[in-house]
């Protein structure tokens, strides 16, 4: 018993079996010749397309490798903080600014890091920049292994492409020298 194919489907392969034979016409070769021809290229580009999946997988991972060695190389301490603000990145300056070795610091909140009063004026501060759009910045101080420090601090929400934020990136300039030479100007 034979099966009835969709009026449209016999359209379509009508018109594809027109197509073929007026190009194989025009070519002046056979239509079984251009449609291996036709099967040999699909297959080739489609091997290609896997390759050029893999060199972007390549590509993507070496591109985020490179990122965290340039975040790495900056003196500013950079961090990332998930939405109960534990941190899931740090650089190497922040955590060379409290001692700790990066991997330390990793999953674990400010009250780890820092004195409870830094910490508690930290995690305040988080709650404004978590509630605005633009990014927050204020000055802070900071002890640091070596001393106080003073910062300027950037702190901002990161969004996911629905809008709902999913982090909080922190950046914090080393003001210390400029605040000492506005106070001999003075």
């Amino acid at each position: 018993m034979a099966t009835k194919k969709p009026i449209i489907s016999v359209i379509v392969e009508n018109q594809i079996y027109e197509n073929l034979k007026q190009l194989s016409e025009k070519k002046n070769t056979s239509l079984s010749k251009l449609a291996s021809n036709l099967l040999l290229r699909g297959l080739y580009l489609e091997d290609e397309l896997k390759y050029s999946n893999l060199v972007d997988e390549i590509l993507e991972d070496q591109l985020c490798d490179f990122l965290l060695e340039v975040l790495d190389m900056s003196p500013d301490p950079i961090w990332i903080k998930d939405k109960n603000l534990r941190h899931i990145y740090v650089n190497k300056a922040f955590a060379d600014l409290f001692g700790m070795k990066k991997e330390d610091i990793i999953g674990k909140t400010d009250i780890d890091a820092m004195s409870e009063e830094e910490a508690k004026m930290c995690v305040y501060t988080d709650m404004i920049a978590l509630q605005k759009e633009e990014p927050y910045i204020f000055e802070e101080v900071i002890e640091g292994k070596e001393g106080k420090i003073v910062f300027e601090v950037i702190k901002k929400p990161v969004k996911d492409k629905y809008g709902s934020v999913i982090a909080l990136l922190g950046i914090a300039r080393d003001i210390t020298k400029l605040k000492e030479c506005e106070k001999i100007r003075q």
